[in-house]
């Protein structure tokens, strides 16, 4: 069974097709074998990638063509994923930075967490709360769309005492845009903003 999808984009990026029934499954899957192709407008074939997902640049504004091979002896089987729904993961030119503080008040009064930093003794928890911020700065979205990036604590450390760690993982960050209150006014009209969540790096 070959599915199709076409995806515009408005600039170089890279992309990343992920389709939650079938997708990251192989020896446990139902379907024996899976492989997508993506294609400029022209047909000519930019990457192909299998049953593990992996982003693909594209080199800049246009229309493209994913094609989804999915392989069943069952006809049955393949009748039941026709209309699967497909995951779109798209890159952003410039990360967004947010700003954390740690308190409510400090994050409601616009005061950032302290540019110096904070040590945590082992086995604490620390409480960041997200300032506000400009929603102009970010993309905008749909309502079926988010952003997702990651937080980086402090990197490697050196010192008299301190032995050399590695940068710890970031810890993943997810958006959901929400439909904004719009005051009332005399004229007629409407208005939509959207938000995101990106990748911030800090300090503690």
């Amino acid at each position: 069974e070959v599915h199709t999808l076409d995806h515009k984009t408005n600039d170089a990026s890279s992309l990343k097709f992920n389709f939650p029934l079938i997708s990251k499954l192989l020896y446990e899957a139902e379907f024996e074998g899976q492989m997508q192709m993506l294609f400029d407008s022209g047909k000519y074939m930019i990457d192909a990638t299998d049953a593990f997902p992996k982003a693909i640049s594209v080199p800049g504004k246009g229309s493209y063509v994913l094609t989804v091979a999915v392989r069943h002896d069952n006809p049955k089987m393949l009748d039941k994923i026709k209309n699967m729904s497909v995951e779109v993961e798209s890159s952003i030119k410039t990360a967004i930075t947010i700003n954390f503080s740690d308190s409510y008040e400090s994050a409601i009064n616009g005061r950032n967490f302290p540019s110096a930093g904070k040590w945590l003794p082992s086995g604490r928890s620390l409480r960041l709360f997200i300032a506000p911020f400009d929603l102009s700065k970010l993309p905008k979205l749909c309502p079926n769309q988010h952003l997702t990036g990651s937080f980086f604590l402090t990197k490697a450390l050196e010192g008299p005492g301190l032995s050399l760690h590695k940068s710890p993982k970031g810890i993943p960050i997810t958006f959901i845009p929400s439909v904004p209150l719009s005051s009332s006014s005399s004229s007629s009209s409407s208005s939509s903003s959207t938000s995101s969540s990106s990748s911030s790096e800090g300090d503690i």
